[in-house]
């Protein structure tokens, strides 16, 4: 029977892992089932913090590292480019359609017509969308409602773009143009093969090989020329002042544009594209090898891995401690190659329980880390720390440590540790235990258990007793959980019991359930379970659909957590909390919806929804909506309801009631270019059940080529009205901010956003004289520019009520852990929290306590408190 059972799960095991080849531990190869002649024209392999997503013709999939898919995703044409931006991801496809895809699930979100081709990668700056397009047109497109700004015609196709300080550079087969703010452009009479950005200016090579550098008022100086191998073509990446180049014919070349210094040399390679880089770490890509660099040029890893080509891309964690690079393989599969951002080369061992280790230690972040050594007893959990050393990005040390093992552990796991944290284990050791032949009570855990956040689960404990006595006291105690469990148990003698703690999972991340035996105040067992609490995806859909002025709000929900959970929703607008209810769920598995109908006025609103299960917040989704006049978000007629239920609904919007229906079937994302509107008016029923399809945005007017300006900006005429009404729009959005700040400062009793909010309210008043003098150009300009900075200012609000508030909890902890570890919690240490906000963060910390003070940009332990 054994027998049977084992080959079944290794068929099933088979079957998951089919396309899954792990060529070693850190390197898994992934059967896309491309074609080699399509493996150019794919795009590069996005990565994102939890998985990569890999376009194949007109799918999407989104992969684990370790090679499991997470989903796949279609839409209409094939996709020729892809962005990422906070959790959606921008598909372009042939045919000139944008797609709005959310990274979590693949749903497609939107889509809207760009009206032409894309003719090379778009690229995201300051708010906006650059797209190129094979007419000749380079469109913006606002990226929080992808709503078109304005557009430039261009001599030629565009075939390259980045960004730099102030402005967005492209260039074309003739020229060059900086744009600056979507207000004024510069042509500048030179033509690059590759370009970049370095030290806020833009960098290139022309056709004659010379490096060159333009400065932003059109200046440009010559850096070097470069006298023999081909070049390829693509990006130009920088670090710092640094530029690096590399040749067709492996010269990596470093050029440090302040003080002019150049230094080359080969590398044993043929490169096949530009280098890669992040986390202040180059990776120059071979067809057979990668060469990994520091920021100064200096080889630190080298590794043998074939069959790569062009279409890759590169990314870092320093927060997780490793890095990935994924490629699709000339023959069409994926393959991913985890690299640790942390590389250590020496020696490691343990001896009469002390651990040895000496070596080098090379750092491949963009920022100084403190790096420490954990050692931990597997069977407790118990944990001790050693410092080693704070390492500047791109530099290695030599260290050299010895740290002692207490005696009473009995398992040993031991490994490096980036500013808290925890690497991949580099030593492991196992001491015999003591064993016990008296009478005795063995206590029996599962190793680990994965519980999803907001849901419960039962953790079974095998007991078996020995002893005469058989009334027994239970003890356990677990962080970022709520525990259930009889404190008295009755064990009798040689029986194995069972007995079962229920675990709530409530603050996502790892934890230990330590379970303790007692009897008359004595531990007789004791064990430890490794717990991780999982986040979990229980909002579907949040959307809002318009029917003439009224608008209704729509939200989807399953349930993935459990049986038997009531969970509340809290609908937000703009920051404000608009509606809270229960939503209950008898089953696992089970989908509802929720509406209500809302007031939404002229202009851009923030949207979000929040939902937990016993207190505890388990998901939550956030989006933007624009109102604009003559434009609709989603449109739903009711013609066809039943017209008691139709009054039903008017009567509910009146009132402000709500209606809470069940969703009978999974939502089906119609993701189609152009969207039409539907040929019968959709029931009831069908609003129940169906995402309404994003309605195509009106397209911007074109002038005739006839009457085209190349290198100055279409904008359309202004009058004094429209600008007064967009003055009182953006007077009211910041009268929101301000009222939004003022209960977070309440709340945390600090200044928060209180010195920006009163410049921007003095700039307000400047655009107004400059509309009472007539000079409508430049008031237009203003207003538009502070429509933006408000717009992202109360995103920074509403974040802000995120970390200071509602997330204090998770702050407050990572501080006591500093405090705790190295006497003093430095403000760059708050990675979780925005930088402008770390400072308040630090003081709101010691008003509560006594036994600290801030100084400088950290918090420090008071002398008299040591």
């Amino acid at each position: 029977m054994r027998r049977e059972i084992a080959i079944l799960l290794i068929m099933i095991l088979f079957l998951q892992y089919t396309d899954v080849i792990a060529v070693d531990s850190n390197v898994t190869v992934v059967k896309l089932g491309i074609s080699p002649d399509n493996v150019k024209s794919t795009p590069s392999p996005l990565i994102l913090s939890d998985g990569v997503v890999v376009a194949i013709n007109n799918l999407l999939k989104k992969i684990c590292f370790d090679g499991r898919e997470i989903w796949t995703s279609s839409i209409p044409y094939r996709v020729k480019f892809l962005l990422e931006t906070d959790s959606s991801l921008l598909v372009f496809s042939e045919g000139g359609s944008l797609y709005l895809v959310d990274a979590v699930n693949g749903n497609v979100l939107d889509s809207i017509s760009l009206g032409g081709e894309v003719s090379t990668q778009p690229i995201i700056s300051s708010g906006m969308i650059y797209v190129p397009l094979s007419s000749g047109n380079l469109i913006t497109l606002n990226l929080l409602s992808l709503r078109r700004a304005w557009s430039i015609k261009l001599d030629s196709v565009p075939r390259l773009l980045t960004s730099f300080s102030g402005g967005v550079a492209v260039a074309t087969s003739k020229n060059t143009y900086l744009i600056f703010s979507s207000s004024y452009i510069i042509p500048i009479n030179i033509a690059l093969m590759n370009i970049g950005s370095v030290a806020g200016k833009v960098v290139g090579i022309t056709d004659s090989r010379d490096v060159v550098l333009i400065d932003k008022d059109g200046s440009i100086k010559v850096l070097t020329s470069i006298k023999s191998g081909f070049i390829p073509a693509g990006q130009l990446v920088s670090a710092g002042n640094n530029v690096y180049i590399l040749t067709g014919g492996g010269s990596f070349i470093r050029i440090n544009v302040v003080d002019g210094s150049i230094s080359s040399e080969m590398l044993d390679m043929w490169p096949l594209c530009q280098p890669l880089i992040s986390e202040g770490a180059i990776v120059a890509l071979g067809s057979n090898s990668i060469i990994i660099k520091n920021i100064f040029g200096t080889t630190i890893y080298k590794e043998s891995i074939g069959g790569l080509s062009s279409v890759a891309s590169f990314r870092g964690f320093s927060e997780s401690g490793e890095a990935y690079l994924a490629s699709i393989s000339s023959s069409g599969d994926l393959i991913i190659d985890k690299i640790d951002l942390l590389l250590f080369f020496g020696e490691k061992y343990v001896k009469d329980r002390v651990v040895n280790i000496y070596g080098d230690i090379c750092l491949l972040t963009n920022s100084e880390k403190r790096v420490s050594l954990y050692m931990l007893d597997n069977s407790t959990g118990s944990m001790k720390i050693s410092e080693i050393a704070v390492i500047s990005p791109g530099f290695c040390k030599s260290i050299s440590i010895s740290a002692s093992v207490p005696e009473n552990w009995t398992y040993l796991i031991a490994g490096f540790v980036i500013d808290g944290h925890k690497l991949s284990p580099i030593i492991s050791a196992k001491y015999q235990p003591q064993v016990v032949t008296a009478g005795e009570i063995k206590l029996k855990m599962p190793d680990s258990v994965s519980i999803p956040l907001g849901g419960t689960e039962n953790i079974s404990l095998v007991i078996n007793n020995t002893m005469d006595t058989e009334e027994f006291d239970l003890s356990a105690e677990a962080e970022g959980v709520v525990l259930s469990f009889p404190n008295k148990i009755k064990i009798e003698k040689n029986k194995l019991t069972e007995v079962y703690i229920k675990i709530l999972g409530k603050q996502e991340g790892g934890s230990v359930l330590h379970v303790k035996i007692l009897s008359k105040g004595e531990v007789l067992a004791e064990g430890k379970t490794q717990l991780k609490i999982v986040p979990v995806k229980v909002l579907d859909n949040l959307n809002v659909v318009q029917r003439d002025n009224n608008f209704f709000l729509l939200a989807n929900l399953t349930n993935r957590i459990g049986d038997k959970i009531n969970m509340v929703l809290e609908i937000y607008l703009d920051g404000i909390k608009v509606n809270q209810t229960n939503i209950y769920f008898a089953n696992k598995g089970e989908s509802k919806g929720f509406a209500m109908p809302v007031k939404l006025a002229q202009g851009n609103h923030s949207l979000s929804a929040v939902v937990s299960a016993d207190g505890i917040v388990i998901d939550r989704v956030s989006r933007g909506i624009q109102i604009g006049l003559g434009t609709q978000t989603s449109k739903v007629s009711l013609a066809n309801i039943p017209y008691l239920l139709a009054a039903f609904i008017i009567a509910l919007a009146s009132i402000g009631g709500l209606l809470v229906y069940r969703r009978r079937k999974k939502p089906a994302y119609a993701a189609r270019l152009p969207p039409k509107p539907p040929a019968t008016v959709p029931s009831l029923e069908k609003i129940e059940t169906e995402v309404p399809e994003a309605e195509r945005l009106p397209e911007v007017a074109l002038e005739k080529p006839e009457e085209e300006k190349p290198r100055e900006l279409m904008r359309p005429e202004v009058n004094i009205e429209e600008i007064k009404d967009r003055i009182g729009g953006v007077k009211s959005e910041l009268l929101d901010v301000k009222s939004l700040n003022e209960s977070i400062e309440g709340e945390v009793g600090e200044e928060v956003f209180h010195d920006e909010i009163s410049e921007l309210e003095e700039r307000i008043s400047e655009v107004e004289g400059l509309l009472s003098s007539n000079r409508l150009d430049e008031a237009a300009n203003e207003i538009d520019k502070l429509a933006e900075t408000v717009s992202s200012l109360k995103k920074r609000v509403i974040a802000a009520r995120q970390v200071l508030i509602n997330n204090w909890d998770v702050v407050e902890k990572r501080i006591d852990i500093m405090l705790r570890i190295w006497g003093r919690a430095p403000s760059s240490m708050l990675t979780m929290v925005p930088p402008e906000l770390r400072m308040v963060a630090l003081k709101m910390y010691a008003k509560k306590r006594g036994d600290v003070e801030i100084v400088g940009d950290e918090i420090r332990k008071k002398e008299s408190a040591e």
